[in-house]
């Protein structure tokens, strides 16, 4: 692994020389806490973070190629013509691909400090997952500093990378999600996520 954090408390690892088809950034996978803390004060969240009720959000018609990041006013401002109360939520799932991309995509949607801090302050909320690479910019550091450390301060999980490409289009989607998270040698920031979603509304 290296180090890639300018801030000696809020420490990013990624891992380096990578040789296997599976790896801590590639496809869907869970942040550990050690993804973004030097000393985390635990090594992984807990799987019931990852497994119950759960409700998607579709992002894409408020995002564009000017419009990448995801504020706390854009939350807001979703929830309230999607009839969300944000209180309630267990695990958020945020949708901002009609179609993830096959290929890496440099310009992806990501919280802001502002929409990460947001999350972060809701009482009940356990989980994040968003579609994209990551919650934050790819240029973001320290990621501590940033998204990342914004949902760390409601210790909210993280999952990023997930395929939304089979989900159907609309703007709110309720339902439950099942994560089966496998570890990866000498990988300790992340874990691969195998994920599904079972909508009450039998969409999919």
């Amino acid at each position: 692994c290296i180090n890639i954090s300018s801030n000696p408390e809020g420490v990013c690892q990624v891992t380096a020389a990578i040789y296997t088809i599976s790896n801590s950034h590639a496809g869907s996978h869970a942040d550990q806490p050690s993804h973004w803390l030097k000393d985390p004060p635990f090594e992984s969240f807990d799987n019931k973070q990852y497994n119950g009720t759960a409700t998607i959000i579709d992002l894409t018609d408020y995002l564009d190629e000017n419009q990448r990041f995801i504020t706390e006013e854009l939350l807001r401002r979703v929830g309230k013509e999607y009839k969300l109360d944000y209180n309630f939520l267990r695990r958020l799932i945020l949708r901002t691909y009609h179609k993830t991309p096959n290929n890496y995509d440099p310009n992806f949607a990501h919280l802001d400090q502002s929409g990460a801090r947001f999350l972060g302050s809701l009482l009940n909320l356990v989980l994040v997952a968003i579609d994209s690479p990551s919650v934050d910019h790819p240029t973001a550091s320290p990621i501590y500093e940033q998204a990342h450390g914004g949902l760390w301060t409601g210790r909210v999980a993280i999952i990023e990378g997930y395929e939304s490409n089979t989900l159907p289009i609309t703007p709110r989607l309720e339902g439950v999600i099942q994560t089966t998270l496998l570890t990866m040698p000498e990988v300790k920031d992340a874990k691969q996520a195998v994920i599904s979603f079972y909508s009450f509304d039998n969409a999919r």
